[in-house]
């Protein structure tokens, strides 16, 4: 088995540090919501919608 050196170790970290940070910012964004209030314009508005525009109108 071969050795690792010092600066190999230290590279490995940093892409796995990187690599994590990338996947947690798409996370996050993938979970982002975006929610719309329900002034009922288009009249498809219902008392279970929770104040959320069906067709995502703002």
């Amino acid at each position: 088995m071969k050795k690792l050196s010092r600066g190999d170790l230290l590279k490995g970290c940093a892409r796995g540090g990187v690599l994590a940070g990338i996947l947690g910012l798409c996370a996050v964004l993938n979970n982002r919501e975006e929610k719309f209030e329900c002034d009922n314009r288009c009249g498809r508005c219902s008392k279970n919608n929770n104040g959320i525009c069906a067709l995502g109108l703002k």
